[in-house]
């Protein structure tokens, strides 16, 4: 009797996830997919000293809402319903420990991004702008992994502001 009922529980939830898979949805409700912003990542201005600084955003910043369901990431600017874009205005390293052998042993990472959202077409309309930075303290000698780890979070707080500014704020 045991296994009966786990067979038609089984059965149930089998029936439930193929429903849910194949793409149902309510009557007089668009597929989720369908609307999903079409967005262009352009690339990042880099007005640093840092070699490459703006390549290493702009790859972080498609790659974190590429990961979102609410974002359909496209490459074409023609093909975008909103195309986001900037600067890295600042990008700078300064010694903040000393050993004592006075030789460095950690640094301070300091990066700064102007961004901006806006429609295409001629209007141009502006739907976000922002400056965001973020400061990481590290040991050790590898300045492009902090590089790297500094563009992910900065990536992941503009991700944040824009997904507020569009859905949250009455942006839409």
């Amino acid at each position: 009797m045991r296994q009966g009922f786990l067979v038609k529980l089984l059965v149930s939830v089998l029936l439930l996830l193929s429903c849910c898979a194949c793409g149902y949805h309510l009557e007089g409700r668009e597929a989720a997919v369908t609307e999903r912003p079409r967005l262009y990542v352009e690339l990042f201005a880099n007005d640093t000293h840092r070699a490459f600084a703006n390549d290493v955003l702009t790859v972080q910043v498609i790659e974190r809402f590429a990961r979102s369901p609410l974002f359909s990431i496209v490459e074409n600017p023609a093909q975008a319903d909103l195309l986001l874009g900037g600067a890295i205005t600042l990008y700078d390293t300064a010694p903040i420990a000393y050993s004592q052998t006075d030789t460095i042993s950690a640094y301070r990472a300091d990066l700064a991004v102007r961004s901006t959202l806006r429609r295409p077409g001629a209007a141009r309309e502006m739907v976000w702008r922002g400056t965001l930075s973020t400061s990481q303290d590290y040991t050790g000698n590898n300045p492009d992994l902090v590089m790297q780890q500094s563009a992910e979070r900065l990536a992941n707080d503009l991700y944040v502001q824009v997904t507020d500014a569009l859905f949250w704020s009455g942006g839409k």
